[in-house]
């Protein structure tokens, strides 16, 4: 879609669908004084893993965009690689997330982007 507002024409992309969304803990990487689990609304995309403070989906915490996307499951840990980054993530319902990442036959894991 192309927006004209009086100056410049600016490309907008539109949202992309989640294919699942929710409320998981996503665990620190580094061992920093000031990080700490903190608990994210996660919405998965064809494209990426995105975290945001709430479910109103206003303040983007981050994005792991899903090229060559790994999962582990460690216990109670979620453990998804994807273009040389890592994010691990606990939570409820870590079974119903993991099938549709990277298992089954059916998760993101059988489609590959490089």
């Amino acid at each position: 879609m192309r927006v004209r507002g009086g100056g410049p024409v600016a490309t907008v992309t539109p949202p992309q669908r989640a294919r699942k969304a929710g409320w998981l803990t996503k665990q620190p990487l580094k061992g920093h004084l000031l990080s700490r689990a903190r608990r994210r609304y996660v919405v998965l995309t064809d494209d990426a893993i995105r975290w945001y403070e709430d479910e109103r989906q206003l303040s983007l915490k981050g994005p792991l965009p899903l090229v060559g996307v790994r999962v582990e499951r460690d216990g109670t840990q979620l453990r998804v690689h994807a273009g040389g980054q890592w994010l691990v993530l606990s939570g409820d319902d870590l079974d119903a997330w993991e099938d549709i990442i990277g298992g089954g036959g059916r998760g993101l894991r059988t489609m590959t982007w490089y």
